[in-house]
């Protein structure tokens, strides 16, 4: 149940990637296998969680996005156990792949129908991520396009999270004050804190368990599990 101190949630705001479309794991297998890079699924999905924290330190440190994004792949790839010239060829292919696929397109299962559900109950829901610039485009492709109330692409606004001024221009677009807004993501320090210095309530989307002692917030195992609470109350 979500902690009596983040009720009444008038609104919804979610990130994207890790929270609403999870890393596609056998893209990226079949991306590198293409240059006989073999990695387990098993293992790239454990890389996966070191390589998050990474990305998080270096965003919450004022990196910007593409930079973090190289960052991110980089160390997946290196945590994965690569060869220093199998990470560096294996970069440009996922960072290509990225490109043209999103890596980040697998929708979480339940998110779609627990977003409809709350939009239903009369509670608005949009998102908020750091992105290239084609953040639309790439729910249009996983069938999300029309799913929101408001849609913030950092590239597009100008800034990125953690800083304070996107989450509060996505609460002034739904028209609800910060207090009364629920913001929920993937990593502690860019969307729970970034949600919660911006005077909004937060919550972690922990999906594979990378942050079991995580306490600074209501964790979540889903999108899916989140909304139930909200709609329970």
């Amino acid at each position: 149940m979500i902690p009596p101190s983040l009720h009444p949630v008038r609104a919804l705001l979610l990130d994207v990637g890790g929270t609403i479309l999870l890393a596609d794991l056998d893209l990226v297998g079949s991306v590198l296998a293409e240059e006989r890079i073999v990695v387990a699924r098993e293992t790239l999905q454990t890389a996966l969680l070191e390589a998050n924290r990474h990305y998080a330190r270096a965003v919450s440190g004022g990196a910007e996005h593409g930079a973090g994004l190289d960052l991110l792949l980089s160390t997946w790839l290196e945590h994965a156990g690569l060869s220093d010239a199998d990470s560096a060829r294996g970069l440009e292919l996922l960072l290509a792949a990225h490109d043209r696929y999103c890596l980040w397109r697998t929708v979480a299962d339940g998110a779609a129908e627990g977003i409809a559900e709350l939009r239903s109950a009369g509670v608005p829901v949009g998102v908020v991520s750091n992105s290239e610039g084609k953040l639309q485009q790439i729910l249009d492709r996983a069938g999300l396009g029309g799913a929101f109330d408001t849609v913030l692409d950092s590239a597009l606004e100008g800034l990125q999270k953690p800083d304070p001024e996107i989450f509060l221009r996505a609460c002034a677009r739904l028209d609800v004050a910060p207090g009364d807004a629920l913001y929920a993501g993937d990593m502690p320090e860019v969307d729970v804190r970034g949600a919660i210095d911006a005077g909004l309530q937060g919550a972690l989307i922990d999906p594979y368990g990378a942050h079991p002692s995580y306490t600074e917030a209501s964790r979540f195992s889903s999108v899916a599990a989140l909304v139930a609470a909200i709609i329970a109350g």
